[in-house]
């Protein structure tokens, strides 16, 4: 349960961080004007897969709330006279839809690899016991194989009938 809250907690947290600094630098001082949008994506991916490396959805849902709080907050109701964004730009829109949108998909993204990875290891893991227990050390067959020197009579084998001594070939070893 501690661990939970600290993971929650943590993604509210980085969440908040990244919230105030995505609207920063989605606005800042770019000459391209989607250079600051794409640097700001390329945060919230990045905090997005670090809270899910964190505590896995729960952490990454904490972040989510927290990143689109603090966006809204400061977008709606910004500190003093004081605009980190602009209000009427296409990119403030794209950014208070697109961190959330972009957050998502990368959680689900995540999520879906971590649950591909951990099936196919339970199915290596299935194989490698399946093939193990089939596998047969050479201490197991050494006292069922005919040596080279030992004829098929003296080990007692004959053919399928019965009738006639199977003689192994110089050279082999014939299998019991």
């Amino acid at each position: 349960m501690q661990k939970t809250a600290v993971q929650i907690l943590l993604g509210l947290v980085l969440g908040a961080i990244t919230g105030a600094i995505g609207s920063i630098v989605q606005a800042g001082i770019w000459t391209l004007p989607w250079g600051g949008l794409v640097l700001a994506g390329a945060i919230v991916v990045a905090g997005t897969w670090f809270s899910y490396e964190i505590g896995a959805i729960v952490a990454s849902f904490a972040y989510v709330l927290a990143m689109f709080s603090v966006t809204a907050l400061l977008f709606f109701f910004s500190p003093s006279n004081d605009v980190l964004t602009l209000a009427q730009d296409y990119r403030a829109h794209a950014w208070i839809l697109g961190s959330v949108v972009l957050s998502v998909a990368t959680m689900i993204g995540l999520d879906v690899i971590r649950r591909r990875r951990s099936a196919q290891r339970v199915d290596d893991d299935a194989v490698a016991t399946r093939v193990g227990s089939e596998q047969i050390t050479a201490e197991q067959v050494a006292g069922e194989y005919v040596s080279v020197g030992e004829s098929a009579t003296e080990a007692g084998t004959t053919d399928w009938a019965g009738t006639e001594p199977i003689e192994p070939k110089q050279g082999e070893a014939k299998q019991i």
